[in-house]
């Protein structure tokens, strides 16, 4: 099992963000998964750290996680701004061709986030990354792109009810007794103490000494 965020500089998000998330997965998942980050920063750990190939701006960077031949085996796929609060072994265990989140904030027309995403590499997710090569789309929401080159993908609300949760949505006074996974997707951010018990949350794993 492969559990990868998306880091690239110039934006928002620090290596701060990665080590909080490497720090709490390490608490949540379960055991025999490797924890992996694509990025530019040569300084990210190199035993975890895969280098980005191209340089596609902000979130458009996620397209290179379907490159051909780069995982093996499957895989899950977190936002740096995605908090694990709970026990990820029934996430973890999914095994379908390809998983996405359900738009917290447009359930009714189903549209796809990939805030959250889990896929069994093979043809179809090298065809999200091959096309995106021939024709890049270097605005809007790489969401967009991802609903038009993997149609109908499983929807990850579903599979797992109530354990993926937003933070604005369903979590602003605490995590839900069953959540396991909290998604920020947005302002305030995890790192603004105005994210309240999420900010200690983080805090807690960001400043944490390496072990």
């Amino acid at each position: 099992m492969i559990v990868a965020c998306v880091y690239r500089t110039g934006g928002i998000y620090t290596r701060e963000w990665v080590s909080a998330l490497r720090r709490a997965l390490g608490r949540w998942m379960p055991t025999g998964y490797r924890f992996v980050c694509l990025t530019d920063d040569l300084s990210v750990e190199p035993y975890w750290r895969i280098p980005l190939v191209h340089n596609w701006p902000g979130w458009f960077s996620k397209v290179e996680l379907f490159r051909p031949g780069l995982f093996v085996g499957p895989v899950l796929y977190m936002d740096l701004d995605t908090l694990p609060v709970g026990d990820l072994s029934d996430i973890a265990g999914y095994r379908g061709p390809f998983a996405m989140l359900t738009d917290f904030y447009r359930e009714q027309r189903r549209a796809v986030a990939s805030g959250v995403m889990a896929w069994t590499p093979g043809p179809h997710t090298e065809a999200i990354y091959e096309a995106f090569v021939r024709e890049p789309m270097l605005n809007g929401r790489s969401d967009y792109w991802y609903a038009k080159h993997a149609p109908d993908p499983d929807r990850l609300q579903e599979l797992f009810p109530g354990q993926i949760v937003s933070f604005k949505k369903h979590a602003r006074t605490g995590p839900p007794r069953n959540a396991r996974l909290v998604c920020g997707h947005g302002k305030p951010r995890f790192s603004s103490p105005a994210a309240g018990w999420a900010h200690e949350e983080w805090r807690s794993w960001a400043t944490r000494p390496k072990p």
